[in-house]
């Protein structure tokens, strides 16, 4: 088979939770050409936050309509990574983003590392589904979140080109949604990809979550 390697790879993981979870409320945090612009046609309600102003502009005027708001986040640079950010700094980052945590069907993090981690901690309990980018970079992804999600099921989908990763994090009350899911998701890579997606599934409990910080 010819594999594409151009997609964006959360699209077809995108396309095919939205077509089983068929959901209502939708926030993204990072902006992007692709994600944006499909969550804002496909999503009855949707909103973006981007913590970068000239790439919100740019959003703005490429995906007319679209509830995109910034998210100020208190660090020196957005392109440093959670290890590299001051313990008092992270907390100033968890408060910026808790002060717009809400309810929601699904959210989709894929903005700066250093806001990553912090965003999927703020939100849990919030919840039904998570669409996490890039989980296979450790330096942009700290696997300590596992140790707050028991009773979480954490997806990992792997691209045929083998990158980027893409958790799929079930919270408890939606992970009936999965057998569809796992099904809608191989459909959409081999329309994609012309190939199927690896996938790897934890059910995360107190033995088996990470340690790592």
């Amino acid at each position: 088979m010819q594999i594409n390697t151009l997609r964006p790879s959360h699209r077809f993981v995108l396309r095919a939770l939205i077509s089983v979870q068929k959901p209502a409320r939708v926030i993204e945090f990072g902006a992007g050409l692709n994600s944006t612009q499909m969550l804002h046609e496909l999503a009855p309600s949707f909103t973006s936050y981007e913590s970068d102003p000239e790439w919100l502009d740019k959003i703005k005027t490429e995906v007319p309509g679209v509830d995109i708001r910034p998210l100020p986040l208190d660090v020196a640079s957005y392109r440093i990574y959670p290890y590299q950010v001051p313990p008092e700094t992270q907390r100033r980052i968890q408060a910026d983003i808790a002060r717009v945590v809400e309810d929601a069907d699904l959210v989709f993090i894929d903005g700066f590392a250093c806001m990553r981690i912090y965003a999927l901690l703020v939100f849990l309990g919030h919840f039904n589904v998570c669409v996490c980018h890039n989980t296979e970079k450790a330096l942009y992804w700290c696997r300590k979140a596992e140790k707050h999600m028991e009773g979480y099921v954490k997806v990992t989908v792997i691209p045929p080109n083998k990158h980027p990763y893409i958790d799929v994090i079930f919270a408890p009350q939606s992970q009936g949604l999965i057998p569809d899911f796992m099904a809608a998701l191989q459909r959409e890579c081999l329309d994609d990809y012309g190939d199927y997606a690896d996938v790897v599934v934890k059910s995360i409990t107190k033995s088996n979550a990470s340690d790592e910080e």
